[in-house]
């Protein structure tokens, strides 16, 4: 599945294959993630999705022989950033808000490094501990 081709899938369709780890390695790419995040939060809450997400990320990744892509701080890096944009958006559906943030997709990295001076993205220890923002606390 080619990004642009990401949508292809309906929500609870991409949802299950992921849940199943059916969905391709090859096609669970950046905005998937995001995707799967802001499914979550607008479905289950922030209470709800801070845990799961990492969990099934995981448990994803181990599946997909990918377990040394896993990054804990990352991912809850990523679920707070969207979950900030969740709360501005008035998007009704993924697309839309994906359309009017546009910045989460194609400027993710400089959005985490607004929150940590240190670099998340090879830290052996922010893979596997949720290392808290050392410059901007998130707001959740």
């Amino acid at each position: 599945m080619q990004e642009e081709n990401h949508f292809a899938l309906l929500h609870f369709d991409f949802e299950q294959q992921f849940m199943h780890r059916q969905l391709p390695a090859q096609d669970f790419i950046h905005l998937a993630h995001l995707r799967l995040a802001c499914l979550r939060i607008c479905r289950d809450g922030i209470e709800q999705a801070l845990p799961k997400i990492p969990e099934h990320l995981e448990a994803y990744c181990e599946a997909k022989d990918a377990a040394n892509k896993f990054n804990l701080t990352l991912t809850v890096a990523a679920i707070k950033t969207v979950y900030h944009i969740v709360l501005k958006s008035q998007a009704k559906d993924f697309a839309g808000f994906i359309a009017k943030y546009p910045q989460l997709h194609n400027n993710f990295k400089t959005l985490i490094g607004h929150h940590y001076g240190s670099d998340i993205f090879n830290s052996v220890e922010a893979k596997t501990r949720a290392l808290e923002p050392d410059l901007l606390p998130y707001d959740c």
